[in-house]
């Protein structure tokens, strides 16, 4: 009979506390969607750190067949390259280099628009694309000394810093990755503090019972 007792007040103290376990429920459901929305600004900062490089890339674009810039006189040669890549190889700011030639720019240029740049009447083809230099520093800050030292060089159709472009992104994907999962720790903290207070309460609803 006292326990027939205790499981009934158990029940009553459920259909009593039912919005607190719907809020628990709903904490968690939002505190877990939130650190996956976390995950996945991270894996898209990945993704674009790989297809546009890192803040350290600084890229040199080289003069091709229809360059827009006055400076280019035609497209760049291979004694000029030559030059160019000396340039930089010599620069004790920089860390690593990668040659992207028209071939790979253009492929680059084919994923990113699937089916837009296929085929015999593509508006583009691999000719009209600048070979480029991906240049990866040891210093972010100091992109300066090599943007100065390849400017003005016979075949350099422009100098791109990537970091002036990327920092505001990342910065912005950072915020809202660390602001997620922020929000997630003291949601799921809110509902530990609610699983608490309820077991406590079914607590002194059995001890009740129970004398």
């Amino acid at each position: 009979m006292q326990l027939r007792y205790v499981f009934t007040e158990l029940g009553n103290g459920l259909r009593r506390n039912l919005s607190m376990h719907i809020a628990v429920i709903l904490t968690l459901f939002v505190s877990l969607t939130l650190v996956g929305f976390g995950v996945l600004l991270k894996q898209e900062a990945g993704k674009i750190s790989e297809r546009w490089g890192s803040q350290l890339t600084v890229t040199v674009y080289m003069c091709s067949q229809h360059d827009g810039n006055p400076a280019c006189t035609g497209e760049v040669t291979d004694a000029q390259r030559a030059a160019i890549q000396k340039v930089i190889d010599s620069n004790s700011q920089v860390d690593t280099t990668t040659y992207i030639s028209q071939e790979q720019a253009f492929n680059t240029l084919k994923e990113q628009f699937p089916g837009k740049y296929d085929g015999p009447n593509s508006p583009i083809t691999a000719a009209d694309m600048p070979e480029s230099i991906w240049i990866t520093l040891k210093d972010p800050n100091q992109y300066r000394d090599v943007e100065s030292a390849v400017l003005g060089l016979d075949g350099v159709s422009r100098v791109q810093d990537v970091h002036k472009v990327l920092k505001p992104i990342f910065n912005t994907i950072s915020r809202l990755k660390w602001g997620a999962w922020g929000t997630a720790a003291f949601l799921v903290l809110a509902a530990l503090l609610l699983v608490a207070t309820a077991s406590a309460a079914l607590a002194g609803l059995t001890a009740t019972g129970a004398d």
